[in-house]
């Protein structure tokens, strides 16, 4: 007879934490891929600079100084969205922009904790 329980993991302590805060999930990310701090910073200013144009589409590759291909991780984290999509381009968005700011002014967390002798 099979047993029907189902066994429960603990959760880490970053799950809880990133759970409730948002820059703190995008610290974590900026830990394991620090290249992507420029690529973040870049998309603020893209977006601080068009705050008043009623009719912004979001930015594109090449404002954030990146391929293509590496903003489709922004995205499948959680950190960026797809707002506009044609055959020739893509127009993305940054999805908390205020937690990417204090994701960026954090100090960065090392996502190898190991002791240095």
């Amino acid at each position: 007879m099979k047993s029907t329980e189902s066994t429960i993991e603990p959760r880490s302590s970053e799950d809880i934490v990133t759970r409730f805060d948002p820059s703190s999930k995008i610290s974590l990310f900026l830990a394991k891929f620090p290249e992507y701090v420029k690529v973040l910073r870049l998309a603020i200013n893209h977006e601080d600079s068009a705050a008043n144009l009623p009719n912004y589409q979001g930015w594109q590759w090449h404002d954030v100084q990146a391929h293509p291909t590496k903003l489709i991780r922004l995205v499948t984290e959680g950190i960026a969205k797809i707002c506009w999509r044609t055959r020739n381009s893509t127009c993305y968005l940054l999805r908390d922009s205020d937690a990417v700011r204090k994701a960026i002014k954090k100090p960065p967390i090392h996502a190898n904790r190991e002791s240095v002798e």
